[in-house]
């Protein structure tokens, strides 16, 4: 079976490293072909393009990235839309595609359309809810009138995919659910599958663990820095020499000034880069890790990659509720320790919650397989793609 698989973000982006490339060389090892259109980022492609390419050599991973513009606004991604749609189309007359796999919004626009234009099958990989998203995370201001005319014509979009797509991928059960219940879908024409890590990569490392809070990821936007911090400045009285590592490619200074705006010691407090190979010892290392998130409706979508990344290594997590399906995943898994507010005393309690118990990295890592194994992820896609070819 081949499927033309269609996606806004890079392959060589971090993400489609983590979120795309490892699922595609699962499925392609089970026996299905891809052609895969991706829109790639100048300086990162040029850093990226051969290790991305030894990776898919000899597979049936037919790789046709196009060049990804940023400016001017709307325009540019416009024509990016265009030319990528472009290439879908002669891929689709010159090779026997079975069903287009559209991964998130932009990409629709192209995978339906072509579905209506040939009749292939649709998956609609959603990612989540991310006209909401949009808005939400200040990107898009609806006192705006292009955003808000670009947000209306996204949400009626959006209504039409849950309605004429042949299936659809939801990252979480609390967005599916919503999904049913407002736009009358059938549970047999929605599969979750969440942010997945591949635990052959992501486990324990043995070693000494530090003395250490750990972060890892993006930051801004939505990821709560000034919360962390606080949080980090009271772990700091229970956890005498407690030091905060942060494993991030943004600019240490907007961790700096947010610290210092807190009378925080910048001394304890390390930003720094890790490559994928480092991740897991330096995950290991640490004696609990936090992420915070913004809530907001856009993010009941929301299916956080590090959390399974750090539950497969054996840490224990401090979050927020609001996202996901965080509250069912926290009570099931026993993760770690889920906030429902943001103060000083909420903080404090959570820590001691949390240091008190003596966390198996083993019990941990058992419980992410059953949420987050990759292999987990791989099968549901296969299942849903045969699922799809004979309906």
């Amino acid at each position: 079976m081949t499927i033309l698989y269609l996606s806004y973000d890079g392959l060589t982006d971090p993400l489609g490293q983590s979120q795309i490339l490892p699922y595609l060389l699962g499925l392609e090892e089970r026996g299905f072909s891809f052609y895969l259109i991706t829109a790639e980022k100048k300086e990162v492609y040029q850093r990226k393009k051969e290790e991305i390419g030894k990776q898919i050599s000899g597979k049936n991973l037919h790789w046709l990235p196009v060049v990804y513009h940023a400016s001017p606004p709307v325009v540019s991604t416009l024509w990016d839309l265009w030319v990528m749609y472009r290439k879908a189309n002669r891929i689709v007359k010159n090779h026997p595609i079975s069903i287009i796999h559209g991964r998130s919004y932009l990409s629709a626009l192209i995978g339906m359309q072509i579905k209506k234009e040939k009749g292939i099958r649709f998956l609609f990989d959603m990612r989540g809810f991310w006209a909401d998203e949009r808005v939400e995370g200040g990107l898009w201001n609806l006192n705006n009138p292009l955003f808000r005319l670009i947000y209306r014509f996204f949400k009626g979009k959006e209504k039409k995919w849950f309605e004429q797509a042949d299936h659809i991928i939801s990252l979480t059960h609390t967005a599916a659910d919503i999904i049913r219940s407002q736009q009358g879908v059938s549970a047999a024409e929605i599969t979750v599958v969440p942010c997945c890590a591949d635990l052959k990569h992501f486990q324990p490392v043995q070693g000494k663990k530090g003395n250490y809070m750990l972060y890892l990821g993006s930051l801004g936007t939505w990821y709560m820095l000034e919360e962390m911090l606080a949080l980090y400045q009271v772990a700091q009285e229970l956890v005498p020499g407690l030091r905060f590592m942060i494993l991030s490619k943004e600019p240490p200074i907007l961790v700096e000034k947010a610290a210092k705006s807190l009378g925080l010691d910048l001394n304890s407090i390390e930003v720094k880069e890790a490559s994928r190979a480092e991740i897991p010892s330096l995950i290991s290392a640490s004696m609990f890790a936090v992420y915070f998130i913004r809530p907001g409706y856009s993010k009941k979508a929301s299916s956080a990659t590090k959390l399974a990344e750090i539950l497969a290594c054996g840490v224990p997590v401090i979050s927020n509720a609001g996202i996901g399906d965080h509250e069912l995943i926290f009570k099931d898994l026993r993760a770690g320790v889920l906030l429902q507010e943001f103060n000083s005393t909420a903080y404090r309690t959570a820590l001691q919650s949390l240091l008190q118990k003596n966390w198996s990295a083993d019990d941990l890592r058992l419980k992410a397989k059953e949420w987050f194994d990759l292999e987990m992820g791989i099968d549901r896609y296969e299942k849903v793609y045969q699922r799809m070819s004979i309906a």
